[in-house]
């Protein structure tokens, strides 16, 4: 089995019964997938970090099973954007922005997963007029990306397609406030 396959059914394994609304869980790790493939990123690290983005965070999966697994490259990054214990969602994303901040591509990943977010947020909103997630992130915006456009140094040769996944953020956020507004 290749290393996407094995991470797709790791995924799926840690996920297995787990909902995202009211979808499987699977749907939103695929969809940071493809958001990372849709802008041409093709580097296996960063597409398998993306698809196991949430197994620490949200399944009974540690950074160990990752880098015993998969090697301590993926594992960092899946820690990297992994919130860990604070006091409020506010305190979670500091350490996890400072985190995201010093490894290499984290970012990356990160956009992917709160794309995927803005999107399925969107969705919601559109077809059962619900916009309670899409208004908690409108409402993070700022300290988001003023956050992680510091970490902007930390992504080499990918410049080009992390220009493009903020310019994918910034779209999906007018789309996100056009349907909130009507």
């Amino acid at each position: 089995m290749d290393r996407i396959s094995q991470a797709w059914a790791t995924a799926e394994k840690a996920f297995e019964g787990i909902m995202y609304g009211d979808l499987p869980y699977m749907k939103h790790l695929r969809d940071a997938h493809d958001v990372v493939v849709s802008v041409g990123i093709d580097d296996k690290t960063i597409r398998i970090a993306t698809i196991l983005h949430d197994c620490v965070e949200d399944t009974v999966l540690t950074v160990q099973d990752i880098e015993r697994d998969f090697g301590w490259r993926i594992a960092q990054l899946v820690w990297a954007v992994s919130d860990g214990p604070g006091k409020n969602r506010q305190a979670r994303h500091a350490n996890t922005y400072s985190k995201i901040y010093s490894i290499e591509n984290a970012i990356i990943v990160k956009l992917a997963d709160r794309i995927a977010n803005l999107k399925a947020s969107i969705g919601a909103m559109t077809k059962l007029e619900k916009s309670d997630k899409f208004k908690m992130y409108l409402k993070e915006r700022d300290s988001f990306k003023g956050a992680l456009l510091g970490s902007s140094y930390n992504f080499h040769f990918y410049e080009a397609r992390v220009n493009k996944l903020w310019d994918i953020y910034d779209a999906t956020y007018k789309l996100g406030e056009k349907a909130l507004n009507g």
